[in-house]
């Protein structure tokens, strides 16, 4: 049986949590995701493939807060994705 017939299952889920940090980063060269979240979203889906991971959610804070109140996608993550068990590795 070849490989095309038999996928390989990924060992586990993983979420990826990007945000961004600062002003200059949410409004960097036009791009409506600053520059800083594709380069998370790429470092999280390398670490993911790393592990043998699948992603399966993503949560994305774009408030420039450092206060964990102004991060409404973290407390979501940290509600949806435990309660839910979403994710496999920590």
């Amino acid at each position: 049986m070849s490989n095309d017939e038999n996928p390989v299952q990924p060992y586990g889920r993983a979420v990826l949590y990007l945000r961004i940090s600062t002003k200059d980063q949410a409004r960097r060269d036009g791009n409506a995701e600053g520059y800083s979240l594709p380069t998370q979203r790429r470092a999280g889906e390398a670490k993911a493939e790393a592990l043998g991971c699948a992603i399966v959610d993503e949560y994305i804070d774009t408030d420039t807060g450092t206060r964990t109140d102004k991060r409404p996608a973290m407390k979501a993550l940290l509600v949806h994705g435990i309660a839910a068990q979403l994710f496999d590795v920590g």
